[in-house]
């Protein structure tokens, strides 16, 4: 193995000074979760790919189990909750975010709800007033929150949202009015259980916001473009959170938008200064898929060996455009372009783009054990990506939550052998 793949010295982290404001933000999403329950807001478990823009304009507070499965992993102690699961019955083959939810409710809280603030952190998150999974990008959020709705006793509403196959393009609007019909019997079904009522102007209000924040984040991606390039998986992995549950808020505490506005000028700033996420910019990644919760330490791994990933389909996939004049219709428009809902001609025809207009040298494919939706076609894609661009792929067999998947060495050795491939490919072009 050459000495200069191998052997490069650990470089201290790069880190935005407008990450501070992400603390505040996080502090207080946890702050209002506690203060919903204390004076019984109407709250929802909603999924990724779910419309929140819709809660927010009747009312409802957003809660997101997925995002506190994250929280829990990050924290690695999303074990114990994974394993408390698999002792009610679970098996070890089902989503670790499921596991991990099931694990902290039954740990971590009283009758359903919050007692110990300090339980935020640790993954807990409290019995919502309703559930609202959607079928955007994943398809067993539905199973997983009958599960949860039946042992809590709560009224649950699944959006069932098509997936795109190859030579269905010519139904996207039938699909589309099919989606819709059921966005306008969710606004019905909230109102029935909360009284409140939808409202189309407070709805564009909420969208306004909603798009205000997602086009700093895109404005953020255009910067990685740039080589070096300005901004990390370390950095998006944790900005992302406004984009979950955030988008459209109104809050005199919350402001996400505020927050993107500081990271994308500090990312303009370092563009302009020849400033890069990382020292030695040799290598550029893309990393597909959900990220290893308990193991962040993969990326500072992947960053020691002056290589950057600088486009990652996971975190640009929260922040869709809605642009002004967006309705319910264009809703379910996007809900069903969801990235992860498409096809694998779409896939590849978008990740060849990307690996064109980022400048990518190698992508990494997240074979996610435990998430089928996210699994499934990896091999195919990293077969085609190698046909039709020459982009070489590494297959990465793991998981998002549940640490027993991951081991150190193994990942480096693969990832210093990965890296060998590509100095080879790009001193041959």
């Amino acid at each position: 193995m050459a000495a200069d793949v191998t052997t490069q010295p650990r470089t201290p982290a790069r880190k935005f000074k407008a990450a501070r404001g992400l603390k505040n933000l996080i502090e207080g999403y946890g702050m209002a979760c506690l203060e919903a329950d204390r004076v019984q807001q109407p709250t929802a478990w909603i999924t990724a790919g779910a419309p929140v823009e819709v809660l927010y304009t009747q009312d409802v507070f957003p809660l997101h189990p997925e995002n506190a499965a994250c929280v829990a992993g990050a924290g690695k102690i999303s074990l114990p909750y994974i394993e408390e699961a698999e002792s009610q019955g679970f098996s070890r083959d089902l989503c670790s975010y499921f596991k991990t939810n099931v694990g902290a409710t039954t740990l971590l809280t009283q009758n359903g709800y919050i007692t110990n603030q300090a339980d935020l952190t640790k993954g807990a998150i409290s019995k919502p007033t309703m559930m609202i999974p959607g079928g955007a990008i994943c398809d067993t959020h539905v199973k997983w929150f009958q599960t949860q709705a039946r042992r809590m006793n709560v009224p649950i509403f699944p959006i069932d949202v098509p997936h795109l196959v190859s030579g269905e393009d010519d139904r996207m609007d039938d699909y589309a009015d099919y989606v819709e019909a059921q966005m306008w019997d969710l606004t019905e079904f909230i109102e029935k259980h909360t009284g409140n009522a939808f409202d189309k102007q407070k709805f564009e209000e909420v969208l306004r916001r909603s798009d205000e924040l997602c086009e700093y984040w895109h404005k953020i991606y255009e910067l990685r473009k740039n080589i070096p390039c300005p901004v990390g998986f370390m950095d998006t992995l944790a900005a992302i959170f406004p984009l979950v549950v955030l988008p459209g808020i109104r809050h005199p505490v919350i402001n996400p938008i505020l927050f993107y506005k500081r990271f994308f000028k500090e990312a303009e700033q370092r563009v302009a200064d020849g400033y890069g996420a990382i020292e030695n910019e040799q290598y550029r990644l893309l990393f597909e898929g959900i990220p290893f919760w308990y193991a962040i330490r993969f990326i500072r791994m992947v960053e020691s060996y002056n290589a950057v990933i600088c486009f990652e389909p996971y975190t640009l996939a929260f922040g869709p455009r809605k642009p002004v004049g967006t309705g319910i219709h264009d809703i379910a428009k996007i809900m069903i372009h969801h990235f992860y809902n498409l096809n694998l001609e779409t896939r590849v025809k978008e990740f060849s783009r990307v690996i064109n207009e980022w400048h990518i040298d190698g992508c990494l494919l997240h074979n996610n054990l435990s998430c089928r939706p996210s699994a499934t076609g990896m091999y195919d894609l990293k077969e085609r990506l190698m046909q039709e661009t020459g982009t070489p792929s590494l297959i990465l067999d793991c998981d998002m939550n549940d640490p027993r998947a991951y081991s150190d060495e193994q990942m480096r050795m693969r990832i210093e052998s990965f890296l060998e491939v590509l100095k080879e490919n790009k001193q041959t072009r």
